[in-house]
């Protein structure tokens, strides 16, 4: 196709037409994938793999962008024969550890992560990047994502990957009744539910191509409730004192992070998940911790 600009109204024409030219052939910039053997490792495990979804790192101006992005991704990754922990369970984690040692998490190298989530992989996310373009008849959003899925055990990096999505609206309207419907579409596709459904495709696709672990055959041999994790041994025992009053029977292990030692309080474990779910609402309700569900495998069930 060929254009001829003769004046200065048909150069902001031209001009128009160049920009959507140059944007959409750049539509599926940046889609970048790098994979390693995860396959065959998830392969490796006789077990139900866990999975932390970790906060997302926000380097845009969007102040909200990254909790949406995260929560989106999340929703469509639970689909996959992981056990992913909840968001809300591992916020709620991280943050009584940055209460307590005074430290931020993400200086914990993913072993310390690994040992506090009792996870197996962790998900690190960061959106790196997201505009808005508009031009009265022609609107245009940009998102990118990274990712990169991380072994515990090791640190080792087993999957990453980066992607571009636009999402756009508009175009070149061929007589001057079309510039106001054209202006009112690309005026609609700023709106926040134009992000959400970018937010959505984008995630969709990065969950795609994560490869997924047979559904695990494995059963656990009990579930643990953590009731909570303290620096202080002291509080740990007069925590386990006030439990055992109420006719608990909990214990006490220890267990190294970042380089301090740690007093985690335990009830179990018990065979049905169903009645520790219970407990652990009552000790919610009656002692103020904040406990979670920990599912124990038989010895050589993990590689």
């Amino acid at each position: 196709m060929r254009f001829t600009c003769r004046n200065s109204k048909s150069t902001s024409f031209c001009a128009l037409l160049f920009f959507l030219a140059v944007s959409c052939s750049t539509m599926a910039a940046k889609d970048r994938g790098i994979s390693s053997s995860l396959l065959s490792l998830l392969k490796s495990y006789k077990r139900e793999i866990t999975v932390a979804v970790l906060p997302f790192e926000n380097r845009t101006g969007e102040k909200s962008l990254g909790r949406l992005v995260r929560r989106t991704f999340y929703g469509h990754f639970s689909t996959k024969n992981y056990r992913d922990l909840e968001l809300e369970e591992v916020d709620r984690i991280l943050q009584a550890h940055e209460k307590i040692s005074r430290r931020p998490w993400k200086d914990l190298p993913p072993e310390n992560l690994g040992e506090l989530l009792h996870a197996d992989f962790l998900l690190y996310g960061k959106v790196n990047d997201f505009r808005k373009y508009f031009l009265g008849i022609y609107s245009q959003i940009a998102l990118e994502v990274e990712l990169k899925m991380v072994k515990t055990k090791g640190g080792e990096e087993v999957w990453s990957k980066t992607l571009l999505r636009r999402s756009h609206d508009g175009g070149v309207p061929f007589s001057l009744f079309g510039i106001i419907p054209a202006s009112l579409r690309s005026g609609l596709h700023m709106r926040e539910e134009r992000t959400v459904a970018l937010v959505d495709r984008l995630t969709r696709e990065l969950v795609k191509d994560i490869p997924d672990p047979s559904p695990c055959l494995v059963a656990p041999r009990g579930v643990d409730i953590q009731i909570a994790s303290f620096l202080d041994g002291e509080r740990a025992l007069g925590a386990l004192k006030s439990l055992e009053k109420k006719g608990y029977r909990p214990r006490i292990e220890t267990v190294i992070l970042g380089g301090r030692r740690w007093h985690r309080l335990y009830l179990g474990p018990y065979r049905d998940e169903e009645e520790a779910e219970g407990i652990k609402k009552a000790v919610e309700r009656d002692f103020g911790f904040r406990p979670f569900l920990v599912r124990r495998y038989p010895l050589g069930a993990s590689p």
